[in-house]
């Protein structure tokens, strides 16, 4: 759970270290959406993002309002963003 006061956003994420079959994602996003029902701050103005990430998936899933990641997903968006590495001289 995470929130962005400023941008009124709050983040139910769930991590799993493991291989996930279709339906345990399903399942997992339906508990991430009951977990949000619960959750207080600001219920009625705020914009709900729903996060997986997983060691792997078995298969290929698509849940509406649910964002999947597995662990080559995030390797690929940290070699993607790479932060340059500058030399400068100091003398």
């Amino acid at each position: 759970m995470a929130i962005n006061e400023e941008g009124k956003d709050a983040y139910f994420i769930e991590v799993k270290w493991g291989t996930l079959s279709n339906r345990e994602v399903k399942e997992i996003g339906k508990e991430l959406m009951m977990k949000a029902r619960k959750f207080p701050w600001r219920r009625t103005t705020r914009k709900e993002h729903y996060v997986i990430y997983a060691k792997d998936i078995k298969g290929s899933i698509t849940i509406n309002d649910v964002t999947i990641y597995t662990l080559k997903d995030v390797a690929n968006l940290m070699d993607k963003h790479k932060p340059r590495i500058i030399k400068t001289n100091s003398n």
